[in-house]
């Protein structure tokens, strides 16, 4: 996530409650990814978690603006 704004992650991370929603959005992003790779999938666990992700990357997002220097 983010990949194309690493130099502005490093300091976006300096922020607490910017670092623990990235953690969590990584954390459900391995999830998600181990989830998939198994048979058998519970399709409505999956799509929570996706929408969980999606919803805390809409969040990352907006602090991004607000915490990038104009």
């Amino acid at each position: 996530m983010f990949e194309n704004h690493q130099d502005e992650l490093e300091t976006l991370l300096e922020d607490k409650a910017f670092r623990r929603l990235y953690e969590k959005h990584q954390k459900l992003d391995e999830q998600i990814a181990e989830m998939e790779r198994l048979h058998g999938l519970d399709h409505s666990q999956l799509t929570r978690l996706k929408m969980e992700k999606l919803n805390l990357r809409d969040q990352l997002t907006a602090m991004m603006a607000q915490l990038q220097p104009a």
